[in-house]
């Protein structure tokens, strides 16, 4: 690639972190989907951000990714959101005084601090200093997170679930998946085990394997579409540069 101009690292990491964002969220929000409907005892919807009217029983402003009707604690309403993240950022992108991040020596510490600031929102802190988690001290902007009406108007049940692209789930999507996982195993199970491996026809590691390989798939799909974006734009600046203009041979005498 280095020879075709593309300016990269050894490791490609650029391309993880450019192009579309959507394959490797879209692909396994439909695994969770898939994994809640098996063992539910009503539809579960899934969000279309075309329709944004059709969800407003469950959040208004944001369309959720997911939801369950009655299903959560006390007869609420079950609202997921669900991020699929690469856990690479450039360096000093942190909003001052908003967020940190510390992926280097935290799981998820370069994703879910933001994303639950986004989501969930954030009271104002006042502080001189830049806002450190590790000591819960230092300056905060308020924030009203997309699901403000899910979780403080209508009181509903929100689950801010994170995979992140290298591997993991954070706290908050281990306990969902081990709700599924336990309403199958006392309830109602209609997964469909296809696997020829014995260890897969267990609803665990069933749907764990589709959701490992929906994410790797989905990422996979995107960085070689950002690949070719810069592929094609490296080489239409080569066109457009202007060609040198080469010396003509001179005449010999006769």
């Amino acid at each position: 690639m280095r020879a075709e101009g593309v300016v990269c690292g050894d490791l490609g990491d650029e391309f993880l972190a450019a192009g579309d964002r959507r394959p490797p969220h879209d692909d396994s929000l439909r695994v969770w989907h898939d994994m809640a409907q098996a063992s539910a005892t009503s539809p579960v919807t899934l969000g279309d951000k075309e329709r944004p009217e059709d969800y407003l029983d469950f959040n208004d402003g944001h369309v959720l990714d997911m939801g369950e009707t009655r299903q959560g604690k006390g007869g609420v309403d079950r609202v997921v959101e669900w991020k699929a993240y690469s856990p690479l950022v450039q360096v000093s992108t942190s909003p001052a005084m908003d967020t940190s991040y510390r992926g280097s020596t935290h799981a998820f510490g370069n994703t879910e601090e933001h994303l639950r600031r986004a989501n969930i929102g954030v009271k104002a802190q006042e502080g001189d200093q830049r806002w450190d988690n590790a000591k819960g001290t230092g300056k905060v902007r308020a924030h009203k997170g997309l699901y403000h009406d899910a979780i403080h108007v209508k009181r509903n049940e929100f689950w801010l679930a994170i995979a992140e692209i290298f591997g993991g789930l954070n706290k908050v999507a281990r306990r969902l998946f081990k709700l599924y996982k336990e309403r199958a195993r006392h309830g109602v199970d209609r997964t469909q085990y296809v696997a020829s491996d014995s260890g897969a026809s267990h609803f665990g590691a069933h749907w764990s394997q589709l959701l490992s390989a929906a994410i790797v798939i989905g990422d996979a799909r995107r960085s070689l579409r950002a690949v070719d974006m810069k592929r094609r734009a490296c080489a239409a600046a080569a066109a457009a540069r202007p060609r040198p203009q080469t010396a003509g041979r001179a005449a010999t005498a006769t």
